[in-house]
């Protein structure tokens, strides 16, 4: 509530927040006095609000572009997911590419993940190496195969296993990131954003020991989850509970996290990972957009593949028996046009005269999709069998 008085006149303006102005006697000239007053008041209150609307545009301008370049230079970043780099040895660790040839591996060499390559120790040498989102440990008689190391809406990092020990230390993952280790019949998974763990295989038992995070080892259709401080020790196949590490894995992964982490990424490594997970996400999705005939046609591929597999299903309706193997499936060369290699990538019979498998679409993500007991449904990387990689 305001009150005004003007002795010369005995005008008195009283005005409230809710109530109209009340005028008491002849005061004219003390009302237009008042009245341009309010208005002076409400102009400057108009020009008080306009520039917290300007700074908040500003603002708004200011955090997009930050995100537009943060954006461009991540993603100028991503080929990065394709290279390791040798940061250290002992002995005589070897390189060898897809086509067999065998090359030392020296400290500082920046080595091409794909198509394929493999790193290789004997019984006295060791190898460590730097990747982003990740340091490795090669134990001593090792041989690690790289079977994917690629950046499409997260980057997906697969390493296969076929004989020794390989220590990782995983740095904080996107949420739609993918660290897998395959061995023997096994596949592990890192679970939580980020871990150190062992991976060993000697063909028949596979040993996973965790010492920060937790990692999912799977078998076919079952897994179990390790957590920190704990390892399972499986075998042909069959996967064992997890029980609390042994004192000598536990020793052996402290030193080796040490080691790792003194081998550690730099300021970049760390920049370039925070705004990967902060920035990309928005540059990805406009580039979706930017690449719509890209979209459509992946839309139509992965469309395409379904109704194959739906097809498929229905020819399988009213069978004695479920299929035993992808030759009795004896698929139509046509609907095959629609898979990526014009092939079942894996397939398996199941209990209850059930069946399922694998196919690849045919777009530009390589959607993989399953087909189990006549459903169809876009597989995750949980279900997805280690013959599939």
């Amino acid at each position: 509530m305001r009150r005004w008085s003007d002795p010369s006149t005995k005008t008195t303006i009283q005005m409230g927040d809710e109530a109209p102005m009340e005028i008491e006697a002849d005061g004219a000239v003390a009302a237009e006095r008042v009245l341009k007053g309010e208005r002076w008041r409400h102009s400057q209150g108009s020009a008080e609000a306009l520039a917290r609307r300007q700074r908040l545009v500003r603002g708004v301008l200011s955090v997009l572009a930050v995100a537009v370049v943060g954006g461009i230079y991540t993603a100028t970043r991503m080929p990065d997911y394709q290279f390791a780099t040798v940061a250290a040895v002992t002995g005589e660790p070897r390189v060898i590419n897809e086509s067999g040839e065998e090359k030392p591996a020296v400290p500082g060499m920046r080595v091409r993940l794909t198509p394929e390559v493999a790193f290789s120790t004997n019984g006295t040498s060791t190898l460590a190496l730097t990747t982003r989102g990740a340091r490795l440990l090669l134990r001593q008689d090792t041989a690690l195969l790289v079977k994917t190391a690629r950046y499409s809406h997260g980057a997906i990092r697969r390493f296969s296993l076929k004989r020794g020990t390989v220590i990782a230390q995983v740095d904080p993952l996107r949420r739609d990131a993918l660290f897998e280790v395959l061995t023997g019949a096994f596949r592990v998974r890192v679970r939580s954003r980020s871990a150190v763990l062992s991976v060993g295989s000697d063909g028949a038992r596979s040993v996973l020991a965790v010492r920060t995070g937790d990692a999912r080892m799977v078998a076919r259709s079952k897994k179990i989850i390790v957590s920190a401080g704990q390892q399972s020790v499986s075998k042909n196949g069959v996967l064992a509970a997890p029980t609390p590490a042994s004192d000598e894995r536990t020793s052996v992964l402290s030193r080796a996290d040490a080691s790792l982490t003194r081998l550690g990424g730099g300021i970049l490594d760390k920049l370039a990972g925070f705004l990967e997970e902060t920035l990309l996400p928005p540059v990805e999705a406009l580039e979706s957009v930017l690449h719509l005939p890209t979209l459509i046609a992946d839309v139509k591929a992965r469309l395409a593949t379904q109704a194959t597999l739906q097809a498929l299903a229905l020819t399988l309706i009213g069978r004695e028996r479920a299929p035993q193997s992808a030759k009795e499936l004896n698929i139509p060369s046509k609907l095959l046009e629609t898979l990526e290699g014009k092939r079942i990538l894996f397939f398996q019979p199941l209990d209850g005269n059930n069946y399922e498998l694998f196919v690849r679409a045919k777009d530009s993500q390589n959607t993989i999709f399953v087909l189990r007991s006549g459903k169809v449904a876009a597989a995750n990387n949980d279900e997805l069998p280690a013959e599939v990689f």
